[in-house]
C-alpha cells in the first residue's frame, strides 16, 4: 500500500469507504432483495439495508441508458462507486446527479443510468 507505483492505496480507500458505508446502514445484516440480474449483460441490481447497489461485470461493454428497478418511488443519488477518481477510477459515474425514477407499464419503478464496463455503485434514496 506504501509503494505509490502499484496504486494499492486505491483499493485500501476504496475498501475504508465500503466498511463505513456497509457499518453506517447495517448492509451486512439486512436482508437483501434481488432485482435484477441479466447474465448476458453481466448486470447485478440489489437493494440491501436501503441502499440499492448497481454492478456491471461486464468486461467490456459499457451501458448508457441502463434501467435500474428499486423498490420504492423517488430520488436517488449515487453515494459510493468504484469509478470516484479518488479510488484510481475515471469519475464517470456522477455523484452529484439526481435519479427520477419513472414507473413502467408493469408497476415497476426505476431510472436510467449510465454503468461503465466493470464498476459497481451505491444509490440512496434522498
Amino acid at each position: 500500500m506504501d509503494n505509490h507505483n502499484l496504486k494499492y492505496e486505491w483499493l485500501n480507500d476504496f475498501d475504508k469507504e465500503m466498511l463505513a458505508l456497509s457499518k453506517e446502514y447495517d448492509v451486512l445484516t439486512s436482508p437483501s432483495h434481488n432485482l435484477w440480474i441479466h447474465q448476458d449483460d453481466k448486470v447485478m441490481v440489489y437493494e440491501r439495508g436501503g441502499l440499492t447497489f448497481a454492478f456491471n461485470f461486464h468486461p467490456t461493454k459499457s451501458f448508457t441508458g441502463y434501467f435500474i428497478p428499486v423498490l420504492e418511488e423517488g430520488n436517488y443519488k449515487v453515494i459510493l462507486s468504484t469509478d470516484e477518481g479518488r479510488f484510481g477510477g475515471q469519475d464517470r459515474i456522477s455523484e452529484s446527479y439526481v435519479y427520477e425514477t419513472v414507473k413502467l407499464d408493469d408497476g415497476r419503478y426505476g431510472f436510467l443510468i449510465y454503468l461503465p464496463s466493470r464498476t459497481a455503485c451505491a444509490l440512496k434514496k434522498v
